[in-house]
């Protein structure tokens, strides 16, 4: 849908999309720029070829795959960095598709100088290589602005960043680290620092294709053709990286943290025979054969994931890399927890928010049926008309959710366009669904890569966080009733000798319990009243440990005073997931088992709590 008043494709800025006719933006000659990016990966290609001469094979072999290994890992565990850490991961397998086995004559001095080159070399390859490909399909153009040359992706391209319009809005500066990545999801940013936890495969899944996809436009699978060999190679490539990481763990933090298996080829046999207690020989093979033996041209990357040292003639088998293309690739996979390709995966957000809005003082059922208003149909049609509906006495929210795999910003402005109309409809027919016709409708459009504030007069939110805040702001927080006992749950405190860095999910472990309901965890204490406590607390996935309130009764509040808990003690606790997304969370139990002079002096017992550790003196600072 270009735009409206010109009829001209509308490129993305950093701060917002616009036209760039109207906006009298000066877009360079494709063809042109073109042509300088052939020339200069020509050149590059030579320089690479050249320089490849002077390096010592084994040490650039070697410190390429643990580097890439270790760029995989970050841009998994680190959304701050995904974008950087992608773009060397890219780099890395570029180099080492391309990096050519010799026998060194003479000694070389400076080898490490020649090696950084090289990687500067893959950088600059990849870089141009993505910009060459945007440009011959108008995926991008070169734009001047500000007598500077630019390259912008336009809306033929899939969105995949949040404009700065959006993203400096006062409501994402909350938190105590700047983000250093403006072309994040931000979705995915306020979930791995709140308690959305359980969705964080699907965020994950989503944030890391759409990066890779933005800088690198060349299929970096292709021989993936379809859902079912999406399917296996995401299962195939879970378990070699996971029993491969479990097993590097086992043998000591180094190798865990490189994450490589070194084999020769008779010791692969042994590891396919053994996936062959799983999986198909056929499958299988199919896998290794595809990321293996090279078949592809320089920049598809494929067939340098699984690599071999030919000094050595041992295969490295990369597991953080197979682990970032499995996630990938598990977007399109049938899963029946994380759901079926797009629809379901839509379904499973719905269905998280319709449990969100628990937390705020609305009514999500029909006033005459009582069923649930999630999916609710046309009163004439049949066919749904609205995703998810709550009201109260003065009030009714329509929230629309889109979150689908990778969409244009034309369909997502048709799917704009559906929702107003929509809109228009149940707002002059409130009476047809049961509702007082004198209720204010308010319109709510979610989607994790908002290209826009609002459309006419939709909200749009690029997160369940700014969602809480609108909803907040006009429904008010609900009062929930805090539990006072739960019998059987204290007695679990005892029962885990080792640090729980992370929280435990009490109902994959006993079965009286209701998963994803009870959790256990360690945490630094910064702080509390007669209603909330501030902990310090850490996540898989996180960036950084975090502060989270949980709500408290007096007689805990009481307790916490009679066993003379201080800011910087390290306690156990049990919360309680009291809304159904943790958004309103109760701490009922707790324990200490350390003072903050226990640990303020470095002792290696204590390594468990460092990241929480450092968050608490962090913040201790800048008081």
């Amino acid at each position: 849908m270009p735009c409206k008043k010109c009829g001209s494709i509308r490129i993305f800025l950093p701060h917002k999309i616009v036209c760039y006719k109207c906006e009298d933006i000066n877009i360079l000659d494709s063809k042109k720029e073109i042509l300088k990016r052939k020339f200069k990966i020509k050149q590059i290609e030579k320089d690479f070829l050249k320089i490849n001469g002077f390096v010592n094979y084994n040490t650039a072999f070697g410190s390429a795959i643990v580097n890439r290994e270790l760029a995989a890992r970050e841009a998994i565990y680190s959304v701050k960095r995904r974008t950087y850490s992608i773009k060397e991961w890219l780099a890395y397998t570029f180099l080492l598709k391309n990096l050519k086995y010799h026998k060194i004559i003479k000694s070389v001095k400076n080898v490490g100088i020649y090696f950084r080159k090289l990687l500067d070399l893959s950088r600059n390859a990849i870089e141009i290589n993505n910009e060459i490909v945007c440009l011959q399909n108008k995926l991008a153009f070169i734009v001047n602005l500000n007598g500077n040359k630019s390259f912008v992706f336009s809306e033929k391209e899939h969105l995949h960043y949040v404009p700065e319009e959006i993203f400096n809005e006062d409501e994402f500066r909350f938190r105590p680290h700047d983000i250093d990545d403006k072309e994040i999801n931000i979705e995915y940013m306020f979930m791995q620092e709140s308690l959305m936890y359980p969705m964080h495969d699907i965020y994950l899944s989503e944030d890391i294709s759409r990066v890779l996809k933005k800088l690198h436009h060349n299929r970096i699978l292709p021989f993936i053709k379809n859902t079912k060999q999406a399917n296996k190679f995401a299962q195939i490539g879970f378990e070699i990286s996971n029993q491969g990481l479990y097993t590097n763990k086992i043998l000591g933090k180094e190798y865990f943290d490189e994450g490589v298996i070194l084999t020769d080829s008779i010791s692969l046999e042994k590891i396919k025979y053994n996936l062959s207690n799983i999986f198909n020989h056929t499958d299988i093979n199919w896998f290794f054969n595809n990321l293996y033996y090279k078949k592809y041209g320089k920049y598809t990357l494929a067939d340098s994931i699984i690599i071999q040292d030919n000094e050595n003639l041992l295969i490295s088998i990369p597991l953080y890399s197979l682990l970032l293309l499995c996630y990938a690739t598990k977007k399109w996979v049938k899963d029946v927890t994380y759901g079926t390709i797009k629809n379901e995966k839509g379904k499973i957000m719905e269905e998280y928010i319709f449990i969100f809005l628990n937390a705020y003082n609305l009514i999500t059922k029909h006033p005459l049926s009582g069923k649930s208003l999630i999916r609710v149909p046309h009163p004439e049609k049949g066919q749904e008309i609205a995703d998810i509906i709550g009201y109260n006495s003065n009030n009714l929210v329509v929230i629309e959710c889109k979150f689908w795999n990778i969409p244009f910003l034309h369909k997502l402005e048709n799917e704009l366009q559906k929702f107003e109309n929509n809109i228009k409809y149940i707002t002059q027919n409130l009476s047809k669904f049961g509702f007082n016709k004198n209720l204010n409708v308010i319109p709510i459009f979610y989607t994790p890569y908002a290209p826009y504030k609002s459309w006419n007069n939709i909200v749009i939110v690029p997160s369940v966080f700014k969602l809480g805040k609108v909803l907040f702001d006009i429904f008010g927080s609900k009062e929930i009733k805090l539990i006072d006992e739960i019998p059987g749950l204290k007695q679990i405190i005892d029962m885990f000798s080792i640090p729980l860095r992370y929280p435990v999910d009490l109902g994959e472990i006993f079965k009286k319990f209701e998963m994803n309901k009870y959790w256990i965890q360690d945490g630094i204490v910064l702080k509390f009243d007669n209603e909330e406590i501030l902990v310090i607390i850490d996540l898989p996935y996180s960036s950084s440990a975090f502060g989270i309130y949980f709500d408290i009764t007096n007689k805990t509040y009481n307790e916490l005073e009679k066993k003379n808990i201080t800011s910087g003690d390290i306690i156990r606790f049990i919360t309680v997931n009291l809304s159904g997304t943790w958004s309103i969370t109760q701490m009922l139990y707790f324990q200490k088992i350390f003072n903050k002079t226990d640990w303020f002096f470095y002792d290696p017992k204590f390594e468990d709590y460092k990241r929480i550790i450092n968050f608490y003196n962090y913040i201790k600072r800048k008081q």
